[in-house]
C-alpha cells in the first residue's frame, strides 16, 4: 500500500472514532458559580500579641509586689531593748511596725503577755509597755532606772530612732508623774553582736543590758557580768556610782538628782558627750542621741 492510500485510511479511522461534541457543548446549559475569595492570613503584629498578654502581666506584677511587701513587712529593721529588771526586746520592720516582742524571763512575760503589741506602731507599743511598767510599780520614783538600747541597719537611722524613742519614753513618764531616770545607748548592728546576744540569752537579759554590763566590767574587772545580770538597773547604777565609774562615758542620761543638788535649781539636760560604745568585733558606735 502506497503512502497516499495509508494516509487516507488513517483519516477515515480518526473521523470514525473521534466524537463530534461541538453541538453538545453549544446546547449544554452552564450554571454560574460564585467565586470564593480566600483572604490572605496576615501574621499577628508583636504589639498585638503583647496586648493580649496584658492581663497576665498585670497579675504577675501585682503578685510580685505583694510578695515583696510581705518580705519587707517581716524584715527586721530596728531593735529596741528595754531593761529595768524585766528585760525585753522589741523588733520593728522598716515601716516601724512591731513584728516581734521577746521576753527574757517569766517576769517580763507576765507583764507584757496580755498586751496587744504585734503589728502596732513602734512608738505606740513602747508607750503601752512603759505605762504597764508604771502601773506595776517599776518606774514610780527617781530611784528607778530604765535602760533603752537601740540597734538598726545604719547609724543615721538608728540615731534618729533612738532620739525619738527616748523622747517618747520621757514624755510618757512625765505624763504619769514618774521621775525615773532614762539611760540610753546605741547598739552595734546585730551581725557584730552575736557573742553578746548569746551571753544575754544565757543570762535571760537583753542584748542592751549585757553590753552595758560588759562595759562596766571593762571599767572595773572586779565586777562580774554574771553577778550583775540579775540586778535591777537601779542597783547596777548605784553600784557603778559607788565604785566611781563615770556613767556619762558609757551611757546617755540626764541625772536630775545630781544636777538639782549641785545647782539647787531645776535640772537641765546634760551637755556631756559619751564615749563610743564597742561591738563584739571592735566596731565603734557613737552614743550620741
Amino acid at each position: 500500500m502506497n503512502h497516499p492510500k495509508i494516509e487516507a485510511a488513517l483519516n477515515r479511522a480518526l473521523k470514525n472514532h473521534t466524537p463530534d461534541l461541538l453541538d453538545t457543548l453549544l446546547h449544554t446549559k452552564v450554571e454560574r458559580e460564585e467565586a470564593v475569595h480566600v483572604a490572605a492570613v496576615r501574621p499577628a503584629k508583636p504589639f498585638r500579641r503583647l496586648r493580649s498578654h496584658k492581663p497576665a502581666l498585670a497579675f504577675v506584677s501585682l503578685l510580685l509586689a505583694f510578695l515583696v511587701g510581705i518580705i519587707s513587712y517581716q524584715s527586721p529593721a530596728t531593735l529596741v531593748a528595754l531593761d529595768i529588771n524585766p528585760s525585753l526586746e522589741i523588733t520593728a520592720n522598716p515601716f516601724d511596725r512591731v513584728i516581734q516582742v521577746a521576753s527574757r524571763n517569766d517576769e517580763t512575760q507576765n507583764l507584757i503577755g496580755a498586751l496587744p503589741l504585734k503589728n502596732k506602731d513602734l512608738d505606740e507599743a513602747i508607750r503601752c509597755i512603759i505605762e504597764a511598767l508604771i502601773s506595776n510599780g517599776y518606774l514610780e520614783s527617781q530611784e528607778n532606772a530604765i535602760l533603752v538600747s537601740v540597734s538598726g541597719k545604719n547609724q543615721n537611722g538608728t540615731s534618729k530612732a533612738q532620739t525619738r524613742i527616748v523622747a517618747d519614753i520621757k514624755e510618757t513618764l512625765t505624763s504619769h508623774h514618774s521621775q525615773a531616770i532614762v539611760y540610753d545607748q546605741n547598739l552595734a548592728p546585730a551581725r557584730t553582736m552575736e557573742q553578746t546576744k548569746a551571753e544575754a540569752i544565757e543570762n535571760q537579759i537583753s542584748t542592751g543590758k549585757m553590753l552595758f554590763i560588759k562595759k562596766l566590767s571593762a571599767q572595773d574587772p572586779e565586777l562580774v557580768p554574771e553577778d550583775l545580770a540579775d540586778m535591777p538597773m537601779k542597783d547596777i547604777v548605784h553600784l557603778a556610782k559607788d565604785r566611781k565609774i563615770n556613767l556619762h562615758k558609757l551611757l546617755n542620761f540626764e541625772d536630775e538628782k545630781e544636777t538639782s543638788t549641785s545647782k539647787g535649781t531645776e535640772s537641765r539636760p546634760s551637755d556631756s558627750k559619751n564615749d563610743p560604745a564597742s561591738g563584739d568585733k571592735g566596731n565603734q558606735n557613737s552614743g550620741k542621741k
